[in-house]
């Protein structure tokens, strides 16, 4: 193993990560919906009482990326702004020479207060032996469907999102902010995050996690998928079988994601999210078994949120498989070419 894979591997585990799923964290979970009438909210609604345009965006991109947190909010305004500076982003939230995450956490909790949007809290482990408190934010179907029309948006709304296990609300917030990372730190300009979902004849309707479409300053078009791979079996709902088909299904629709958009104008990639080098290796081998997704192998990038997080430059948080003479697929460093930052 190179010098340069080590380090990502490494800072994969680091304690300095928030989007991890611990026996702490499942202790230490709680969440948080102020729950109010449909009727209700649609009448404060009509009265301005909160539901601005500019909070319509914070509403926006949590749809976008599932649960979301704070940073990843923040990160994903900020870059959508930049292409699209007559939006009404309130610019206080995203640029300022003050405290930003007091405002950007000013409105969220007004969001929140009012049952616009929920929240999920757990404890992680600190470097010092502390915990920290991390908090994920979601929203449900009549906020998102107050967003669609306020906004003019067609996103597909994700019923009974508040009941997704904790574990992958975890591993969506953990692509969410490597998502939000490449937005702003890739040298590629945020044109829009997929709003639709796709259809196939083996897992039918697919509502993906966030995918990013950059352009380049020379011409280049990329679609970019960033697919959280959190592989932990969680045995209180999972079966063996259960969590094999789970494995199978993540798997699918990183394939099927590549193969219908092979040839459109945007150039497919796939940025896989894990949670740690354990969830790395266990991708290259599951990968290794499955013979369709190998092919994809040039378009196929991995990270993780603790990669993103400690190493200083983004161009250098990013893996490929690479297949030796021997049939064995080895992890190489590798920049994809989405990635534009010198």
């Amino acid at each position: 193993m190179s010098k340069d894979v080590e380090l990502i591997m490494k800072s994969s585990d680091t304690l300095e990560r928030r989007y991890l799923y611990l026996a702490e964290s499942e202790e230490s979970y709680e969440s948080k919906y102020n729950y109010f009438q449909e009727s209700i909210k649609a009448k404060r609604y009509s009265l301005g009482e909160y539901g601005t345009v500019s909070d319509c965006f914070i509403l926006y991109m949590i749809t976008l990326m599932g649960n979301s947190s704070r940073e990843a909010i923040e990160n994903m305004l900020r870059a959508y702004s930049n292409n699209y500076k007559t939006l009404s982003i309130a610019k206080n939230l995203v640029y300022s020479s003050g405290n930003t995450e007091n405002m950007i956490e000013s409105r969220i909790k007004v969001l929140l207060k009012n049952g616009i949007i929920f929240a999920h809290y757990y404890d992680v482990p600190q470097p010092d032996g502390s915990f920290a408190k991390v908090a994920l934010y979601g929203i449900e179907r009549d906020s998102q469907t107050f967003m669609n029309k306020r906004l003019g948006k067609q996103t597909v709304i994700r019923p009974w999102s508040y009941t997704v296990p904790f574990n992958e609300a975890i591993a969506d917030a953990a692509a969410g902010y490597v998502a939000s990372e490449v937005a702003v730190n890739s040298g590629c300009k945020l044109k829009s995050i997929k709003e639709d979902a796709f259809k196939t004849q083996e897992i039918g309707v697919q509502m993906l996690p966030p995918t990013l479409f950059l352009d380049g300053n020379s011409g280049e078009k990329y679609q970019v998928l960033f697919y959280p791979a959190f592989l932990n079996h969680v045995p209180t709902y999972q079966t063996e079988s259960d969590f094999e088909r789970w494995i199978k299904h993540k798997l699918d629709c990183i394939r099927n994601f590549l193969y219908i958009y092979a040839n459109a104008q945007r150039k497919p990639y796939c940025v896989v999210v894990c949670e740690s080098s354990m969830d790395l290796e266990k991708m290259r081998k599951v990968i290794q078994q499955i013979t369709p997704l190998a092919k994809y192998l040039d378009s196929i990038y991995f990270t993780s949120e603790g990669a993103v997080r400690m190493i200083s430059k983004i161009q250098n948080s990013f893996l490929r498989l690479e297949k030796m003479d021997d049939g064995e697929l080895v992890y190489v460093k590798t920049t994809p070419p989405f990635i534009k930052s010198n």
